[in-house]
């Protein structure tokens, strides 16, 4: 079964408009914090949130891509975005390709995202940004710009829980996450055998 759907972090919308496969987490809209059934434009939707909403949503830069427009940033509390895998059109466990954008087109701060299948570690982005750059999900810095151009990587989940965990540092480093998106490719299992 084929999933598409990704999260981009803001304080409002419409700011911008997401691509068709995005949702908008909108700090001050419906479904900032979980449980949420969210739907994009495909007709793909998920159960998800943050489990707090300790944190801020910022609109940035309304020229930049969708995904990195705006962020949700947290100054000590730990925050999580959670996704429920087993909800909505989500097929639940088995390998997703992630996509991910911390940094701020505003200032530069120390990441601390980690990725987790339930409490098990996928991702863990630790790294200082400058103003206007993003680290993606194979932890290389990138530049912020009217298309986002993140590399994506591909992880298994054995649960059908995936968190998303923005978590401060000591010091009031204020770490942000601007977009996270999971994509599974639908599998034939109606495939003949090739016989010899």
């Amino acid at each position: 079964m084929a999933f598409d759907m990704a999260f981009n972090v803001r304080a409002t919308d419409p700011f911008v408009t997401d691509q068709n496969y995005a949702v908008a987490v909108a700090q001050f809209g419906a479904g900032f914090i979980y449980p949420h059934t969210f739907t994009n434009v495909n007709g793909y939707s998920v159960n998800a949130g943050f489990l707090s909403g300790a944190g801020s949503g910022a609109d940035r830069s309304n020229t930049n891509d969708p995904r990195i427009a705006g962020i949700y940033f947290i100054t000590s509390a730990t925050d999580t975005l959670r996704v429920d895998l087993s909800s909505g059109s989500a097929p639940g466990a088995g390998t997703y390709t992630i996509d991910l954008a911390a940094g701020d087109q505003a200032t530069g701060e120390q990441e601390e995202i980690i990725v987790k299948d339930d409490t098990t570690t996928l991702i863990t982005v630790s790294a200082a940004t400058s103003a206007g750059h993003f680290i993606d999900a194979t932890l290389v810095d990138r530049t912020a710009s009217t298309t986002w151009n993140g590399a994506t990587v591909d992880k298994t989940f054995a649960s059908t829980t995936c968190n998303v965990v923005v978590n401060p540092a000591s010091g009031g480093i204020f770490p942000c996450l601007a977009h996270f998106r999971l994509t599974k490719a639908s599998v034939n299992t109606n495939i003949t055998p090739r016989r010899a």
